[in-house]
């Protein structure tokens, strides 16, 4: 009997000795979701007063598409990018050139969106 018990004593003992499993190997992490330039996700539908004062929305998706809507125009879609404060879209067909537009923050979280031309459009993230 009592070799049994020591037997069973040096089992347990070298069951608890074991090496360590390996740690996992770091995985990648997921890239962080693109922000605007209000912080953010650039994902989104934002309302926008063009220079001229028309007014469109802009549905931004995740994955890198949008719808661009006004009153009275078939609605425009296309594909963007967002980094920092640039903001270019390209949109669908051939007679559409991209078009990059430097964004700034307003103190009210609205932001103007200034096109190569030098014309000043005003975003306001829609609520949702």
């Amino acid at each position: 009997m009592r070799k049994l018990v020591l037997i069973a004593g040096i089992a347990v003992l070298a069951a608890c000795s074991e090496p360590e499993a390996p740690a996992p190997e770091p995985t990648e992490e997921a890239a962080a979701a693109p922000t605007a330039v209000d912080g953010g996700p650039v994902a989104g539908t934002y309302n926008v007063e063009g220079p001229d004062g028309t007014a469109s929305v802009w549905t931004l998706a995740e994955d890198g598409t949008f719808t661009l809507t006004a009153e009275g125009v078939d609605p425009v879609t296309g594909t963007y990018t967002s980094e920092g404060d640039q903001f270019c879209a390209d949109p669908e067909g051939e007679d559409a050139p991209a078009v990059c537009y430097t964004q700034t923050i307003g103190e009210d979280g609205s932001w103007t969106s200034t096109d190569p031309d030098g014309a000043v459009s005003k975003v306001v993230r829609a609520a949702e």
